[in-house]
């Protein structure tokens, strides 16, 4: 029953935007899946690509009604505004990506879609985890956190954008609660987990779709485990007093990438410091 409304992927038939991306397309073969991905790469101003040993890549999660196309030149501005590469991928029912059986998303393809994906960076692109930035955006979170729980020991970070607590956590009707509904994306049980990574939280004042209260709730999560294990201070949240659910990009976009820039420039120093204790 739920499933219908966290899953809205665009199409069919693809849109223009999604084909004219096909091009700059990769894959990954997961199994009987097909993962498509888009890998894309920050630039210096004089052209070259900055080295790759110290160049973060986001590991972007998307939203549940968006795919490679729609989110591609917001992406490609993000990247260059803020100096890091991206990496997004759609998810098994999304875009191009498939997987056979499967006659639409679900969650737990989402989560073998996410490993595959952090595997392939991490792998074949030869990123080392300690670069790799995971960002989810709404539902998004849910794999975003899912790969914190398992990695955050070696990550770079972990960003969520207008993310919730689980599905059932968002809606603003209790009566699913008793309706033997099954709950989705358990981000509040993942972000137990998060321990050692350094934790940013947006969400928007306005926010009709996710509420407000998702975000002061997945803040309190990370803050109270993170003071358990001694590791105070690596979560750090902004809220956008303006934005709804789906304009931040568009009302607040100096303001995002300003909040992003300041996380990422604290998150190299603190992992730095990780990278130098672990090689002592």
């Amino acid at each position: 029953m739920i499933k219908r409304f966290v899953f809205c992927p665009p199409g069919p038939p693809p849109s223009p935007l999604l084909i004219s991306c096909w091009s700059k397309m990769c894959f990954v073969e997961d199994g009987d899946a097909v993962i498509y991905y888009l890998h894309i790469r920050h630039r210096t101003v004089n052209g070259a690509s900055a080295s790759s040993d110290t160049r973060l890549t986001i590991l972007y999660s998307h939203g549940n009604a968006e795919d490679l196309g729609s989110c591609y030149e917001g992406l490609v501005a993000l990247s260059r505004a803020i100096g890091v590469d991206i990496v997004v991928y759609d998810y098994c029912g999304y875009g191009f990506s498939k997987a056979r059986g499967q006659s639409g998303p679900t969650e737990e393809r989402v989560y073998k879609d996410a490993d595959a994906i952090f595997a392939e960076l991490t792998g074949r692109l030869n990123i080392k985890p300690l670069q790799v930035v995971l960002m989810g955006r709404s539902m998004g979170g849910g794999p975003a956190c899912y790969l914190a729980a398992k990695h955050h020991s070696t990550i770079g970070g972990l960003i969520l954008l207008s993310t919730f607590t689980s599905c059932l956590g968002a809606v603003n009707c209790s009566c699913l609660r008793y309706l033997c509904v099954k709950d989705m994306f358990p981000n509040e049980e993942f972000l137990e987990c998060v321990v050692d990574c350094p934790v940013l939280i947006m969400h928007g004042k306005k926010d009709s779709v996710v509420s407000f209260s998702c975000a002061e709730r997945l803040l309190k999560i990370v803050e109270q485990v993170q003071r358990r294990f001694k590791k105070e201070g690596l979560v750090s949240h902004h809220w956008f007093a303006n934005c709804g659910h789906n304009d931040i990009e568009v009302v607040c976009m100096e303001e995002l990438r300003e909040n992003l820039k300041t996380f990422l420039n604290r998150l190299t120093i603190h992992n730095t410091e990780r990278s130098t204790h672990s090689t002592q």
